[in-house]
């Protein structure tokens, strides 16, 4: 089995190689623990059973808003590897915004 998205499709490459699946209402996100909830957009993993929102997927590749900003040790920062006063799915969506925002 290959990943799967549900939601809204998004202007990303994934979306060609992907097939599109009914949204998992009621399932909890592996990332913020969130339920998915009805008209959100996100991916079910190759296992079938990984479910993360649209956000979620992105911020466990991307990484944080610090590492986006080039302020985390990774770059020599002293940024953190998570958003402070953020809840996880909060700290995602930053980092989505930020992304979304640099094209």
């Amino acid at each position: 089995m290959s990943m799967m998205w549900f939601g809204k499709r998004h202007p990303a490459p994934m979306y060609d190689d992907c097939p599109q699946t009914e949204t998992p209402v009621g399932s909890a996100c592996v990332y913020c623990d969130e339920l998915i909830a009805m008209g959100e957009d996100g991916v079910i993993l190759a296992d079938g059973t990984s479910v993360l929102h649209r956000e979620c997927n992105l911020r466990m590749v991307a990484g944080s808003l610090a590492h986006q900003q080039r302020l985390c040790t990774c770059h020599g920062g002293t940024g953190s590897d998570e958003e402070e006063g953020m809840t996880r799915r909060q700290g995602a969506q930053a980092v989505l915004e930020y992304l979304e925002r640099q094209r």
